[in-house]
C-alpha cells in the first residue's frame, strides 16, 4: 500500500505541474492579446472636430513616442508568472539535475527568485530609438491646428479704447466744469453735456468689440481653412495610422514567439524537475517504510515491558494495601481512647467551673440585700433636705416679690408727684 501511494503521489504532483505550466501559457498568451488590444489605433469619436483632430494626433504620435513604453510591458507580464513556479518547485542548474539522484534536495540548492528574474531574458526585440519627425516633413501637426482652432485675438483694440475714452473724459469734463461753473446754466445744458461725455465712449467701446470679433472670425477662418484642406488628402494619415499598426502587430507577433519558445524550454525543465522529484520521492519512501517498522518493532518491545512493570506494581500495591489497613485501623483506636479521655475531663472541668459561677452569684445576692435598706434611709433623708431648701427657697423669692412691688409703688409715687 506504502507503495502504491509513493507511486500515485508522484503522478499527481506531475499533473499539478502540467497544470500550472498550461495557466502559465495561458497568462502569458492573454497578456499578449491585451498588449495587441492596447497597442491597437483608437477610433477618433465624432463628438467634436477638435476631439477628432486630438485623436488623430495621437495616433501619429503612438508609433513614434510610446513604442519602447509599449516594448517593456512583456516584460511585467512574463516575470509574474516565473514567481509561483519558483515558490513552488526552484529551478535547478544541469550539475545539481546530475547530482540530485544521488543525494537528496536540501534548501540550498534551489537558486533565489530574484536571481531567477536577474539572469532572464526580457520578451520582445531590443528597445529602439524614439524616432522624430523629418526635417522636410511638410505636413501640418494636429497641434498646430488645434493651437489655431483654440487662438484668440488681441486685446489692444480695448487698449485703444480705453485710452480714447479716458482722453475724451478728461476733455468733456473740462469742458463740462466751463459750462457748469457759468451762472446761466440750465438743467438741459448739463444733460447734453453729459451726454457728449458718456456717447462717444461707448462708441469706443462698440468698435473695439467689432474690431476684437473680426479678429477672431479671421483666425477662426484661417483655421477651417487648414483643417479643410487636411480633411481634403485623408490618405496619407491612413498609410500612416496602417503602418504604424503593422509594425505594433510585428512586434507583438515576435515577442509572442519568443515568450511561446521559452515557455516550451520551461516546460521541458520542469518534467527534466518533476522526474528527479519522482525519484527522490520513491527514495525517501522506501526509507519511511523501513523507518516505520523498526518503530512498529520498538513498539511491541515497549509494551511487553509495560505489561511486566504492571504486574510488578499490583503485586507491591497489594501487600502495601494490607499494610495501610492495619496501620489506620490502630490509628482510629488509639484516636477513640484519646477523645473519650479528653470528654471526661472536659464534663469535670464545666461542673467544676458551674459550682463556682453559683456560689459567686450567691455572694452578690447577699451584698445587694445588706447594702439596700441603708440605701433607702439615704434617700429619705437626702428628700427631707431637699424639700426644706425648696421651702426656703419660695419663701425667699415671695419675700422678693413682695419687696419689688413696694419699690415699683414707691417709683409710681414720686414719679407722680415729680409731675
Amino acid at each position: 500500500m506504502a507503495q502504491e501511494q509513493a507511486k500515485s503521489a508522484p503522478e499527481k504532483e506531475t499533473t499539478d505541474e502540467k497544470d500550472k505550466a498550461e495557466g502559465h501559457l495561458e497568462a502569458m498568451m492573454r497578456g499578449s492579446s491585451e498588449d495587441e488590444a492596447d497597442d491597437a489605433p483608437t477610433l477618433p469619436r465624432r463628438s467634436s472636430l477638435a476631439d477628432r483632430l486630438k485623436a488623430e494626433q495621437q495616433r501619429r504620435d503612438e508609433p513614434r513616442g510610446d513604442a519602447p513604453h509599449k516594448r517593456e510591458e512583456p516584460k511585467v507580464e512574463l516575470k509574474e508568472p516565473s514567481k509561483p513556479q519558483a515558490k513552488a518547485l526552484p529551478l535547478k542548474t544541469p550539475q545539481e539535475d546530475a547530482g540530485g539522484s544521488e543525494a537528496p534536495e536540501g534548501p540550498s540548492a534551489a537558486p533565489s527568485p530574484k536571481h531567477l528574474a536577474r539572469t532572464r531574458r526580457p520578451a520582445g526585440p531590443p528597445p529602439q530609438r524614439r524616432l522624430s519627425a523629418p526635417a522636410n516633413d511638410d505636413i501640418p501637426s494636429i497641434g498646430g491646428l488645434i493651437f489655431a482652432l483654440q487662438q484668440r485675438p488681441a486685446r489692444t483694440p480695448f487698449l485703444f479704447a480705453l485710452a480714447a475714452s479716458v482722453v475724451w473724459f478728461v476733455l468733456g469734463g473740462f469742458f463740462a466744469f466751463g459750462v457748469i461753473s457759468d451762472a446761466s446754466s440750465t438743467s438741459s445744458a448739463i444733460l447734453s453735456s453729459t451726454a457728449a461725455i458718456l456717447v462717444p465712449i461707448v462708441i469706443f467701446w462698440f468698435l473695439a468689440l467689432l474690431v476684437w470679433r473680426a479678429q477672431e472670425l479671421r483666425l477662426m477662418a484661417s483655421a477651417m481653412t487648414e483643417v479643410a484642406v487636411r480633411l481634403a488628402e485623408p490618405d496619407k494619415l491612413a498609410e500612416q495610422s496602417v503602418a504604424s499598426v503593422g509594425q505594433t502587430i510585428r512586434r507583438q507577433v515576435a515577442a509572442m514567439n519568443d515568450a511561446i519558445s521559452r515557455a516550451i524550454g520551461r516546460a521541458s525543465e520542469l518534467e527534466a524537475m518533476v522526474h528527479n522529484e519522482v525519484a527522490a520521492l520513491e527514495r525517501s519512501y522506501g526509507e519511511n517504510e523501513l523507518r516505520v517498522r523498526n518503530l512498529i518493532n520498538e513498539l511491541a518491545t515497549e509494551r511487553d515491558a509495560l505489561t511486566n512493570n504492571s504486574q510488578r506494581v499490583s503485586e507491591a500495591l497489594k501487600g502495601v494495601g494490607a499494610q495501610i489497613s492495619r496501620d489506620i485501623s490502630n490509628a482510629s483506636g488509639s484516636i477513640d481512647q484519646k477523645l473519650t479521655e479528653r470528654g471526661t475531663q472536659l464534663t469535670e472541668l464545666l461542673v467544676s467551673r458551674s459550682n463556682e459561677a453559683a456560689e459567686q452569684v450567691q455572694q452578690a445576692q447577699t451584698k445587694i440585700s445588706e447594702q439596700v435598706p441603708g440605701l433607702i434611709e439615704r434617700m429619705t433623708k437626702e428628700q427631707g433636705r431637699l424639700t426644706k431648701i425648696i421651702d426656703s427657697a419660695t419663701k425667699n423669692l415671695t419675700s422678693l416679690d413682695t419687696t419689688v412691688t413696694e419699690k415699683t409703688t414707691l417709683l409710681d409715687n414720686t414719679m407722680k408727684d415729680r409731675t
